[in-house]
């Protein structure tokens, strides 16, 4: 076995380990929100999570997705340079949006504490996902199986305490401030972890144009993927509650913990090795098929599905149909994100490819919720999730086969 093999599955390993360790605890921290707090204010939490997702896409501006690309093919030198340039960049666009933000919600929604928190949410995000993808690039997999054991063990006992402490009839701002100081816990043990000399701190505004590049179409399709990851729960709250926002959440959330985060950890540990390999058949045709297999193991997985979706309480009414529906977005999403990172990884004119492909899938996504939550509520949020991830599917696969002469 040679020794670029070994420290892949060194690194596939602890990823294994600290992804789903986390994914556990997340999940747990999850159940007992949506248990202790009911739908209603477990939905509010999670409006406050989908605006914190738009709001946070002009602070990162893409910077994480440059980042991770780069330095993970830069030399030891180059890396620090592109670490702070990205940093500082990053620092004072959240500062800039941060402002106006903040003052725009002083002035539509006073008073508002959703709108405070989305703000706040959004700003540690922002970072949290920069020091993420910092670590990727320096190849730093086991720190990352270690922060996030970390920083999701951290979550679920602040929760616990603030709800057992603080409790007063509300609880979705416990919740929240859980996780703020969660993530605010990984970026200080990430950001201390790759502290370089004073000399290296060197800024490059040749690098900044090459992040800004990459960044402007990463952004590009982030704005895309709200319509296919955010839309649906701000829509059920206009027609609807956030009661219903906290029912649906549930469904997704179950249906997509077991895999997401295996998704997350290969497509991690793909993206750097494709870097290194290139878009040798064999490597490409490894990389599809794991796509496939987790598909049909994920549908296998309705039953457990179903167990634990009794575990949230009897606030949240069994429905197989969205079970099943639910359950076949997860999976179809499970195959589409890693020919995602695929395409990304290969460069611009992989990036280019996925955000006209969510872009175009998103709108499709936004006119199917528009259409179907009036009429059907949570199930045709789910329709609408399902169909337009099965028509990026099969958009994804097409691109890749073309972009690289792929045949099966």
């Amino acid at each position: 076995m040679s020794l670029d093999m070994r420290k892949f599955l060194g690194d596939l390993s602890w990823s294994a380990f600290g992804g789903m360790g986390a994914a556990g605890i997340l999940f747990l921290v999850n159940l007992l929100g949506g248990r202790w707090l009911g739908p209603e204010e477990y939905g509010k939490f999670q409006i406050v999570v989908s605006v914190a997702q738009i709001l946070m896409i002009p602070m990162l501006f893409g910077f994480n997705t440059a980042s991770a690309r780069y330095i993970a093919e830069a030399n030891i030198s180059e890396k620090f340079v592109l670490r702070n340039t990205a940093f500082i960049s990053v620092s004072i666009l959240t500062l800039v949006f941060f402002l106006l933000f903040f003052l725009l919600s002083r002035i539509f929604f006073a008073g508002s504490e959703t709108a405070f928190l989305s703000i706040l949410f959004a700003v540690t995000l922002t970072f949290f996902f920069l020091a993420r993808s910092f670590l990727q690039g320096f190849d730093r997999m086991k720190f990352i199986s270690i922060a996030d054991l970390s920083y999701a063990f951290l979550i679920l006992v602040l929760f616990c305490v603030f709800f057992r402490v603080f409790f007063r009839g509300s609880g979705f701002e416990y919740m929240a401030l859980s996780f703020l100081i969660g993530y605010i816990f990984f970026c200080g043990m990430a950001f201390l972890s790759l502290r370089v000399s004073r000399e290296r701190a060197i800024l490059s505004a040749k690098t900044f144009f090459i992040l800004f590049r990459y960044g402007f179409l990463a952004t590009l399709g982030s704005v895309a993927g709200v319509f296919l990851g955010s839309v649906d729960k701000l829509l059920l709250n206009y027609y609807f509650d956030t009661k219903i926002v906290g029912v649906y959440a549930v469904y997704i959330l179950i249906s997509v913990t077991i895999f997401s985060q295996l998704t997350g950890f290969l497509s991690m540990h793909f993206f750097q090795q494709f870097r290194r390999f290139g878009t040798n058949e064999l490597f490409l045709k490894s990389f599809l098929r794991c796509a496939v297999f987790l598909l049909f193991v994920f549908l296998s997985s309705l039953p457990l599905a179903s167990f634990l979706l009794l575990l949230f309480g009897k606030g949240y009414p069994f429905q197989f149909s969205s079970v099943v529906l639910s359950s076949l977005s997860a999976g179809i999403a499970v195959s589409y994100q890693i020919q995602m990172w695929f395409l990304n990884a290969e460069g611009i004119r992989g990036v280019k490819a996925t955000v006209l492909g969510v872009f175009l899938c998103g709108i499709l996504n936004l006119a199917l919720n528009l259409l179907l939550i009036p009429l059907y509520s949570m199930t045709g949020a789910l329709l609408s999730l399902l169909l337009s991830g099965i028509v990026l599917h099969f958009y994804f696969s097409r691109t890749i086969r073309f972009l690289f002469s792929y045949e099966d």
